[in-house]
């Protein structure tokens, strides 16, 4: 039986897909003024493996069910810059655009270009400049340039689709290049018929507010985290198998979710070796026991940048955050002196501790490794900043859970 838990690969199948009604209903909102001629963008901000790529994906299929002609590039170190970025876009239009039987003579000019062979013309001026440019390493592309191809690009497909929808995936990465993000806002504040939407995570907005001034003016932004409530979380883990003669432990799904702090990518990795657990023994009830929490740990412990960061730490910041985690996934320094009290027998070592909190809890939150995470009353509590930092130490520091 096929495993529906798949950690490594964002989602694609709507069917898989869980929540996010209140943010695709904003997005999709956004999508529909199209019709009427109006395009607005949208910036899609969130930490890492909240599933940016998947709502992504899914807003891409129901962008295709309005009639928008939908691309989406990934950027990386090398491709974040004005030259590749552009050309990465139009490609992906032509590409895209000959499913709609657009652009059927174009769809391999850039390929006839790159053997020296140019056997047709097309109206782009992109396409004729890339080559020498990148041979020079110069990433500049003029906006007369830009503006041209992109006009050339709705002039075709305009009595066919309503819009072309641009999604330009960790965009964080832009955000360093002031002078590519001001081309961008140059161009599609003055040409009609594209949406922008730009993923990334939260400091993509630092550089973005800096450029596009007032940036609400310009992007619709929609913020996306860990799932908000528990009946999420249970759709994430139980919508992959509805359709199969299987299901969760109750107390296991719960625990799954305590665990993971209703984060998807870690919600999705507990539940791909418990289903696979159930599967080795014959089981058609899903647990959360042993085996599938030292699974956990192996994949856990193959993260380097979380064994390394926490290796990094003094010896005592370490048996904080290990105190830390055992009290749970939201501490204040009640709770935590309390735990300790029912841990240790040595009064004088207890009280040390005690008297120490207030300076590693300080010390912990300028190294970002907690922090603050609501208030209730008086009491301040906090949480460690990075999930898998806390799944490390939970888990991966020990032989037995």
């Amino acid at each position: 039986m096929e495993n529906p838990y798949d950690y490594i690969k964002p989602i694609k199948d709507e069917k898989r897909f869980a929540d996010r009604k209140n943010e695709l209903k904003e997005i999709e909102y956004v999508l529909d003024l199209t019709k009427g001629g109006t395009y607005f963008n949208v910036a899609i901000l969130g930490e890492r493996r909240v599933g940016k790529t998947s709502l992504l994906n899914i807003i891409a299929k129901g962008a295709g069910k309005r009639n928008l002609l939908t691309v989406m590039i990934k950027l990386d170190e090398n491709n974040a810059n004005l030259l590749e970025v552009f050309k990465m876009i139009e490609e992906r239009i032509i590409s895209e655009g000959s499913k709609y039987g657009l652009f059927p003579k174009w769809k391999d000019y850039f390929s006839q270009l790159i053997n020296g062979v140019e056997k047709i013309e097309i109206p782009l001026l992109l396409p004729k400049i890339y080559f020498s440019k990148k041979s020079r390493g110069d990433m500049d592309v003029s906006y007369t340039t830009l503006e041209n191809d992109m006009e050339k690009f709705w002039e075709k497909v305009n009595k066919k689709v309503d819009g072309i929808v641009i999604m330009v995936d960790e965009s964080q990465l832009l955000a360093r290049d002031k002078a590519l993000l001001q081309r961008i806002r140059n161009l599609f504040e003055t040409i009609d018929g594209y949406v922008l939407i730009f993923s990334g995570t939260p400091d993509m907005l630092e550089g973005l507010s800096e450029v596009f001034s007032p940036i609400d003016r310009f992007f619709v932004k929609v913020y996306i985290g860990p799932f908000k409530n528990k009946e999420d979380a249970e759709e994430a883990i139980s919508k992959p198998i509805s359709n199969m003669d299987i299901k969760f432990d109750k107390d296991s799904m719960n625990r799954i979710i305590e665990i993971s702090r209703r984060y998807p990518y870690e919600i999705n990795l507990i539940s791909h070796f418990a289903f696979r657990t159930s599967q080795e023994k014959g089981e058609n009830v899903i647990k959360l026991d042993q085996n599938v929490l030292e699974s956990v740990t192996i994949q856990v412990q193959k993260m380097k940048e979380y064994k390394g960061m926490f290796d990094s730490l003094a010896e005592k910041e370490k048996d904080f955050i290990t105190w830390f985690v055992e009290v749970g996934s939201s501490v204040d320094r009640t709770s935590l002196a309390e735990h300790l009290k029912e841990d240790k027998e040595d009064a004088r070592e207890i009280k040390e501790i005690r008297n120490s909190l207030t300076m590693y809890f300080k010390r912990l939150m300028r190294k970002r490794i907690i922090e603050k995470d609501k208030t209730e009353g008086r009491r301040v509590f906090y949480k460690i900043k990075d999930p898998w930092l806390e799944l490390y130490v939970r888990y991966g520091q020990k032989p037995e859970v």
